[in-house]
């Protein structure tokens, strides 16, 4: 009887303990009916603060998240659950709503494979059955569109790079051009600079031979002499040779004299 009583000791505290959280899980699904979700989210938390185990406190709450759209959210708790139960039933709801999740994020080749998974437990869940053949519906036709969305960007790129070649032509000739007229302006700055060049060492050329010229007909100028200049030089030179003469004859005249006269004996 000690051991009976020691033992409710210990399982009433759980019992309440349990109750309580019942309370919280039921006010929770009583919001949820009315579409709060958001309180509904709050009693569900506050039901596993008293039990974190809660198996429907945790489902709830994954549910809240599936109807707030946070879709991801939902899978991560559904899949958490989905660790922790061995139920075949619910480990089957839990797939189907892994499968609902992914497929409003139109992941629809995930969403397959959590239906049959589904399937394979209950074979005979129309609602099951029924998403399954739509995501199997939608996935070619998603695949196609992947396609083609990938066809256009294809050929968008082909369309872009087609007009970065043209662009990029229309610059190299108009580069080509322009270098071309540089080219040409440059050669004929370069021949008018030439001919101003050939044109200043002809005018150089000109004004040397004009300076030889006047420096030649200068000399020749300074050559030539007037009749009276000729007559002196000329009275000088016969002056000259004459005193030349005198003095060879007096040379001859002194000799003469110094000679000695050799005597007849």
């Amino acid at each position: 009887m000690r051991y009976i009583l020691v033992l409710l000791a210990f399982l009433i505290p759980f019992a309440l303990k349990a109750q309580e959280d019942r309370k919280d899980v039921n006010k929770g699904n009583k919001e949820y009916k009315k579409k709060n979700y958001s309180e509904a989210k709050l009693w569900y938390l506050r039901g596993l603060e008293k039990d974190s185990t809660s198996y429907k406190a945790n489902y709830n709450l994954a549910n809240v998240s599936y109807k707030q759209e946070k879709y991801e959210e939902a899978q991560n708790l559904y899949n958490e659950l989905n660790k922790h139960t061995e139920d075949k039933n619910e480990q089957s709801a839990l797939y189907y709503n892994i499968g609902n999740s992914l497929l409003k994020e139109k992941k629809y080749a995930e969403s397959i494979k959590a239906y049959k998974k589904t399937l394979k437990i209950r074979p005979n869940d129309m609602e099951a059955k029924s998403n399954l053949a739509y995501a199997q519906a939608m996935l070619p036709k998603n695949n196609n569109q992947d396609q083609d969305n990938k066809d256009n960007q294809q050929n968008q790129d082909n369309k872009d790079n087609e007009d970065n070649k043209d662009n990029q032509q229309n610059q190299d000739n108009k580069d080509n051009e322009d270098n071309k007229d540089n080219q040409q302006n440059k050669d004929n700055q370069n021949n008018e600079d030439n001919k101003d060049n050939n044109n200043n060492q002809d005018q150089q050329n000109q004004q040397q031979d004009n300076n030889e010229q006047n420096n030649q007909d200068q000399q020749e100028q300074e050559m030539k002499l007037s009749p009276q200049q000729a007559n002196q030089i000329l009275e000088a030179m016969k002056d000259k040779e004459q005193k030349t003469q005198e003095k060879v004859q007096n040379a001859r005249e002194q000799k003469v004299k110094n000679t000695k006269v050799e005597k007849n004996w």
